[in-house]
């Protein structure tokens, strides 16, 4: 049992707060639909290569920016971006790892098995590394930067279309087999828990229900506030689908964006760590608890009971690295023990080349779930692989409108 695990009491079920008692035609509980999004530092990348930004969020960025800043060489985790810089650079098979957050945190990993390491020395050159880059990111994400992206986001809908029309971004063989848009109706609720990984709001930003995409009372006669496409793409055959490009449910909407790992803005917030005290093995302090982002987030107690009823698990921007293993296991367990459902984005150079089954082979190995083959692959069937590429036309997480991609 790892640090951070709590325990409920047998029997319990918290799970999302339900509506049903705040909307006029939400009469039952199966109206209500539970939608987790998990968003990491590729939609953060994204963003600013469509506002044509020289200096990204990714790790390489940020190293450049150390350098810059003339760090002091003494910093331990500083010298171990150097080193893994280095070993990247020579292996041009690993080359993209460079953009990946969870490399640097794996090196938290590397530094205490591969070495004796003084807690407080750690510690201290962790705290300079989180005031650096909280400078870092407000001179990338500055409020020009917000200020654009908004005004675009309002402009071309975005964010209507990714909690309208995510399910078009499905291969035709995947909408056709995923169970959530059978479940769909006229008068159901969309309730979006979405996690943010990245310390910036630019995903907040991009999500927020402005007033030119949202009347949260829109009609006189009904209190429905919202629409939702079911196919938007009109696949398959409607005898079995149930519906088509033209299904339009008069739904209604609700949608909160938390940071679990801390916001820019408080420096003090940001977590940097790793997943779990075993894999931090070669120390056996309490004191380690600093480096274990689950026992620091407290995500058990303000985060599992939501994976007792989610219906769907979106992941867009994530690099799926074990220092975020908490959250993989979670969906995993949720997968097999109930009639969850995950949508998987994975970006790529081409999206052609890529195997779903690699995809989702990755996924389970970063869950730590070990178990039978027949299991495994009840799992793993029910993981639908979005791979994109800069041309390839999404609805969700897009910034640009599907018609114009």
């Amino acid at each position: 049992m790892t640090l951070y695990t709590r325990k409920y009491i047998v029997g319990s079920k918290m799970g999302h707060r339900k509506y049903i008692k705040e909307f006029s035609k939400l009469l039952i509980d199966e109206q209500q639909h539970n939608i987790m999004a998990l968003v990491g530092n590729g939609f953060d990348i994204q963003v600013l290569n469509f506002l044509n930004k020289n200096i990204k969020t990714s790790y390489y960025d940020f190293y450049n920016f150390l350098v810059w800043q003339k760090i002091d060489d003494s910093n331990i985790l500083f010298n171990q971006m150097k080193s893994m810089k280095n070993k990247y650079e020579k292996d041009p098979e690993i080359n993209h790892n460079l953009q990946n957050w969870s490399d640097f945190e794996s090196g938290i990993i590397s530094i205490f098995n591969d070495r004796w390491v003084r807690y407080s020395d750690l510690e201290d050159s962790l705290e300079e590394l989180r005031s650096y880059f909280s400078i870092f990111l407000n001179e990338v994400v500055t409020p020009e930067v917000n200020n654009n992206l908004g005004k675009h986001a309002q402009e071309n809908s975005l964010a209507n279309n990714t909690f309208q029309k995510f399910l078009g971004d499905l291969s035709d063989d995947d909408i056709v087999k995923c169970e959530f848009s059978k479940k769909t109706d006229h008068y159901n609720l969309y309730n979006w828990q979405i996690f943010n990984f990245n310390f910036t709001s630019l995903l907040d930003n991009y999500m927020y229900l402005d007033r030119k995409q949202f009347n949260p009372e829109p009609h006189k006669t009904v209190d429905t506030n919202y629409l939702f496409y079911p196919n938007p793409r009109s696949v398959g055959d409607t005898r079995d689908m149930g519906n088509n490009g033209d299904t339009i449910w008069s739904s209604y909407i609700i949608s909160n964006v938390v940071h679990p790992h801390g916001y820019q803005n408080i420096p003090k917030s940001m977590l940097f760590g790793v997943n779990s005290q075993e894999q931090i093995y070669s120390a056996g302090s309490r004191r380690l608890n600093s480096f274990i982002k689950p026992y620091w987030a407290q995500n058990d107690l303000k985060y599992s009971h939501l994976f007792e009823d989610t219906d769907l698990y979106i992941i867009f921007g994530m690099s799926l690295g074990i220092t975020d293993q908490w959250w993989w296991r979670k969906i995993v367990d949720s997968l097999e023990t109930s009639e969850s459902e995950l949508i998987l984005y994975n970006y790529c150079h081409s999206a052609s080349e890529v195997l779903q089954e690699t995809v989702k082979e990755h996924f389970m190995k970063a869950s730590g779930w070990v178990g039978e083959d027949t299991r495994k692959s009840r799992i793993m069937d029910k993981i639908y692989v979005v791979n994109f590429d800069n041309n390839t036309p999404r609805f969700a997480f897009s910034m640009t409108p599907y018609s114009e991609a």
